[in-house]
């Protein structure tokens, strides 16, 4: 190790030096012979004092050089300690108020919730949940489905069920609500009718293929025209449902027919320019500048 080699080069170099220095101390006794008995003894004396004082200098530099190795290596574990200690409080601070659980590679009903939160500046936890990891999470989850909100005040977790209720209750926690009362309803309105028209086009996509064949033309043909009908009612003329700002109706309604244009663009598009006013309503939305920034960020998945 570098302090072994220190240490080593450090009593080789000091017992050169104790060499030389007897060697001196040899040469001159020797020249000095002829002197008295009494000089040789103190020279003799002066030798061993001379040995003596370098055996101690090298011990204390051999001390020297360890307590400076322990002092080095108790610094870095405590440096690495402290990093350790401050990396889990970053985690728990980050993890402390807000966590979403949601499936992987997927956004869907995950939009929502994960937009409001990133527009408001609002850091929170935002866990994946792989199929492999659901049978035992699905004991703890509030409804036995995803998404859900836990909602961690001063250390007791509370969770919240439910797509809609997650959404409305982070628009509400953030600010990102209409202030209007009655448009705040309207938002919730929004939410649970693209909610009811989602759950729909799931359950026929689990349907075995003739069943979904039929499902899906008559969603084409009577569940999308109706609800673009519904929902350029409560547009009326402005930009978006509420005003010149997208809230989390907005939000819930464009991640869902976002997957629509991605799988079925031209029964989508088909529908689509047949109600002007939600053509030009999905244009703002994907135009929209704190859109295009998520979505940039945003990891791009095979299932929308």
């Amino acid at each position: 190790t570098p302090n072994e080699s220190l240490n080593s080069l450090r009593m080789s170099t000091t017992n050169e030096e104790v060499i030389e220095s007897s060697e001196e101390q040899v040469v001159k006794t020797t020249e000095d012979t002829s002197n008295s008995n009494a000089e040789d003894a103190t020279q003799n004396e002066s030798i061993e004092n001379s040995e003596k004082g370098t055996n101690e200098e090298t011990a204390m530099d051999e001390e020297a050089v360890v307590e400076k190795a322990d002092s080095t290596e108790k610094q870095v574990e405590i440096t690495e300690d402290s990093a350790s200690e401050q990396q889990k409080e970053d985690a728990k601070d980050k993890e402390y108020k807000y966590e979403l659980m949601y499936w992987a590679n997927v956004h869907a009903r995950g939009g929502t919730c994960r937009f409001l939160f990133e527009r408001a500046g609002v850091e929170f936890k935002d866990t994946l949940v792989k199929k492999s990891e659901w049978p035992e999470l699905k004991k703890s989850s509030p409804c036995g489905s995803l998404p859900y909100l836990i909602v961690n005040e001063n250390g007791k977790k509370r969770r919240i069920m439910n797509s809609i209720a997650c959404g409305h209750y982070i628009a509400q926690v953030t600010g990102e609500i209409p202030k209007d009362p009655i448009e705040a309803a309207n938002c919730l309105a929004i939410m649970v009718i693209v909610e009811e028209v989602q759950t729909n086009v799931a359950n026929v996509a689990q349907r075995f293929i003739i069943s979904r064949l039929f499902g899906l033309n008559k969603f084409v043909k009577v569940t999308l025209p109706w609800l673009f009908s519904t929902l350029a009612k409560y547009k009326n003329g402005r930009k978006f449902f509420h005003g010149d700002t997208p809230y989390a109706g907005d939000l819930m309604c464009y991640f869902f027919l976002e997957i629509l244009d991605l799988k079925a663009e031209k029964q989508f598009n088909a529908v689509l320019d047949k109600h002007p006013g939600i053509k030009t309503w999905f244009k703002d939305m994907r135009e929209n500048e704190g859109m295009i920034k998520f979505m940039e960020k945003r990891p791009k998945y095979k299932f929308g």
